[in-house]
């Protein structure tokens, strides 16, 4: 529990803040559990949250060329999401990149199954031999 006047850290069973002074009033006993995760919330500095916001668009990255589907979902997710330039920059080229990988994997297959029916006519019986 934490004084709501100096904010240190003080015992459940304390009715005087040993620190300040101050009265602990009987709803801050009961709401101690409450601001304690409040405390450690707001303990949370920027550069945290940055680094939170940055794994999106690197995970985007990341993913766009191992699994174009997946990345351009979690960059699509990071573009609403949040609104600071880094992050938007990186879901961004996540986007473009999952896009491209997916014409490229579209077309790859459709040259390979144009060998395959190319194949096929040369050699009746090559698609019993695959």
């Amino acid at each position: 529990m934490f004084c709501s006047n100096c904010g240190k850290e003080i015992s459940n069973k304390d009715k005087y803040c040993p620190y300040c002074g101050c009265e602990i009033s009987q709803n801050e006993k009961d709401g101690s559990e409450s601001s304690d995760l409040q405390q450690k919330e707001v303990m949370q500095t920027p550069e945290q949250e940055k680094r939170v916001d940055k794994t999106v668009g690197v995970l985007s990255l990341v993913f766009a060329f191992v699994f174009p589907l997946v990345g351009l979902i979690i960059s699509i997710c990071g573009l609403v999401k949040y609104k600071d330039k880094e992050n938007k920059s990186l879901c961004m080229a996540g986007l473009i990149i999952s896009g491209i990988d997916i014409i490229v994997y579209f077309v790859i297959s459709i040259f390979l199954m144009l060998a395959i029916v190319a194949q096929a006519n040369y050699h009746p019986n090559y698609l019993f031999l695959i």
